[in-house]
This record gives C-alpha cells, sequence and structure tokens, in this order.
C-alpha cells in the first residue's frame, strides 16, 4: 500500500473546495432558471403541456380552404417542412403551439388558388384554455419570397 506524502494529504481539501465550488454554481444556475420562469420566461421541454397553448382555428368562412405554417410571424415565408392544413367550411382543427414572451405565429390561408389571407396569432403568455381563431379574421398577406 502507498503512503501518501504532503502533496497527497493537499490534495484532497483542494478538491473538496473545488468540488464545493462547482456545486454552488449548479445551484445558482438553478435558482437563476427557477427565478426566471416567475418573471414570465420559461424552459421548453415538449413533455409538458404547460409550455404549450390551444389554438382550434375555425373556418367560419363559406368555402374550403387550405392552412399553412408561416417561418415568421409576418408570414413572408411558408414553412415548407410543415404539413398544410385542407379546412372544409365549417371545420376547425387544433395547434398545439410553443408560448413566451414575445412569440408570434403566422398562418397563411389559401381561399382560392389566387387569393390568400394571413392570420398572426399571439403566443406571448400562457392562455388559460383552447383559444378560438375564427379564419375570417385573417387580413392581406405581405408578399411571399421567392
Amino acid at each position: 500500500m502507498a503512503v501518501m506524502g504532503r502533496k497527497g494529504n493537499r490534495l484532497i481539501p483542494m478538491l473538496l473546495v473545488a468540488g464545493a465550488v462547482v456545486l454552488a454554481g449548479v445551484m445558482a444556475l438553478a435558482l437563476g432558471l427557477s427565478s426566471s420562469s416567475q418573471s414570465g420566461a420559461h424552459a421548453l421541454d415538449p413533455s409538458d403541456d404547460g409550455n404549450f397553448n390551444t389554438y382550434s382555428l375555425v373556418n367560419d368562412l363559406k368555402a374550403p380552404v387550405v392552412v399553412y405554417l408561416c417561418t415568421d410571424a409576418k408570414c413572408t415565408e411558408v414553412n415548407s417542412r410543415a404539413s398544410l392544413i385542407p379546412l372544409a367550411a365549417g371545420e376547425s382543427v387544433k395547434r398545439s403551439e410553443y408560448w413566451d414572451p414575445g412569440v408570434q405565429y403566422g398562418f397563411r390561408i389559401a381561399i382560392s388558388p389566387h387569393a390568400r389571407r394571413c392570420l398572426l396569432i399571439n403566443a406571448s403568455a400562457k392562455a388559460p384554455g383552447t383559444v378560438t381563431v375564427p379564419l375570417s379574421t385573417a387580413t392581406t398577406c405581405p408578399a411571399i419570397k421567392p
């Protein structure tokens, strides 16, 4: 069995101090995250329904439409990775979207092959229940990026 010299005896207290510093940093980080969640910001956990609002997009128009998710709130570009949502007149679809202060979602609604309207959803706060969004509230869209 090896016997520790004086240098080995000093190494153990230094390791304990370093461990305490790391533990204090982790605790400070955890406290910082919990206080930020009280101020309105929150961490994105896809398994936690509390991080998402439910929106019911209702086709209250008299014709079938196709709804596209946009890549930005101004709806200047359609998200090509998101699936399009066909809705007959009177139909609705529920969408769960992440909420956070400053977050907005844009949807482009194709009313006919040449007519488009855009819909902005403000998701800056947690909604207490399902938010009903009539498609008739959509407005004129900006130009689409090529």
